[in-house]
């Protein structure tokens, strides 16, 4: 790729460490580089990325790694749009959708599309107030995953013909046992109903619920 071209699509996240919405934004990136240019913008890329090597070598990443302030991190954000002005930028999370809203406001950007809200930052109320005034205004549109992340950006506000749900999904994977096997293995009646779930032990992934 030659990078003084405009990229098709910026995916823009906070940081490269790792976990589910980092590893969707690679997956993504290297899924759609085969087809387009494609860019991830790190806003915080002074810690350990272990994600890096993961990132197909077609995908450009452009890491702000000296400013770690929100006021920092909008100004590297509005100078990459200046300079890069990308077709489409998709960004992941609260925060990577504010920097990106203010961005696209100082810059009069208008193909920003932000995503539903997964994280520690959904039930702030500051956070409602601030979507409601500077995100929801300029985002061009939303993706959420479920019906439910849909539901909470409605209810924060958001214009329902805004949004577009994309389900999560994983290629198929044929089981390697029987679960019948790992229940005996674990010690657990046959007639039992199991429901699994895997993500990090943290509240928001809504593991009490």
């Amino acid at each position: 790729m030659t990078y003084s071209e405009s990229p098709d699509v910026a995916l823009v996240i906070t940081t490269l460490k790792v976990g589910g919405a980092e590893r969707f934004v690679i997956r993504l990136a290297n899924e759609l580089c085969c087809a387009m240019r494609v860019e991830i913008w790190v806003l915080c890329g002074m810690e350990d990325r272990p994600l890096l090597a993961a990132i197909d070598e077609r995908v450009h990443v452009r890491l702000n790694s000296k400013l770690r302030s929100h006021p920092g991190r909008i100004a590297w954000a509005t100078r990459q749009l200046r300079r890069v002005q990308p077709r489409v930028v998709q960004s992941l999370l609260w925060e990577s959708d504010f920097v990106c809203a203010t961005a696209s406001r100082l810059t009069g950007y208008r193909q920003l599309f932000i995503s539903e809200r997964g994280d520690r930052w959904t039930t702030g109320t500051r956070q409602r107030l601030l979507d409601r005034m500077v995100v929801f205004p300029v985002a061009r549109g939303a993706i959420a995953n479920s019906s439910a992340a849909e539901r909470t950006l409605v209810a924060s506000g958001l214009r329902r013909g805004k949004i577009a749900v994309i389900h999560n999904g994983l290629p198929p994977i044929a089981p390697q046992r029987e679960s019948c096997e790992v229940k005996e293995a674990l010690d657990i009646p046959e007639d039992a109903k199991i429901v699994g779930m895997v993500s990090r032990m943290v509240w928001e992934k809504g593991w009490l619920q």
